[in-house]
């Protein structure tokens, strides 16, 4: 934590100070995490493949051991997710998604911290944030 900027701690801080929670997502949240997919989609002009194919992909690499699925809720509401892939020493940021709301808590700082914090936690020592240019690394 202490390598990223000031404002990111801040918001990493402030996103735990305003109620927003992490968990392990499971198989049962893999049609909210299209769904969350989807409207990311929409509300940021970049097309998606179909339901299945998604749902198919999480579903082998969960059953794999090779990704995790990341929640953040508030007051029960799923508001953001990721699904972490790792392989060897190295995680994968593969999809991010949010459902729009509440972006005001930064759900996002708190999704990606846990996500490296998690990927540590699995033995990875690298957290690739695949095909986020390096400016925003």
């Amino acid at each position: 934590l202490s390598s990223f900027s000031q404002k990111t701690r801040y918001n990493i801080r402030l996103a735990s100070r305003k109620g927003l929670e992490v968990r392990d997502g499971t198989s049962e949240d893999l049609n909210l995490l299209y769904g969350l997919y989807e409207s990311t989609s929409t509300r940021n002009g970049f097309a998606i493949r179909p339901r299945k194919y998604y749902i198919d992909v999480w579903q082998s690499f969960m059953e794999a051991g090779m990704a995790q699925p990341l929640v953040v809720t508030i007051d029960d509401e799923v508001i953001a997710a990721v699904v972490m892939s790792m392989f060897g020493d190295c995680a994968t940021y593969m999809y991010g998604m949010s459902s729009g709301q509440h972006t005001e808590k930064m759900p996002n700082y708190l999704l990606q911290w846990e996500s490296i914090v998690r990927a540590k936690a699995y033995g990875c020592t690298r957290y690739d944030f695949w095909g986020v240019p390096e400016v925003f690394v």
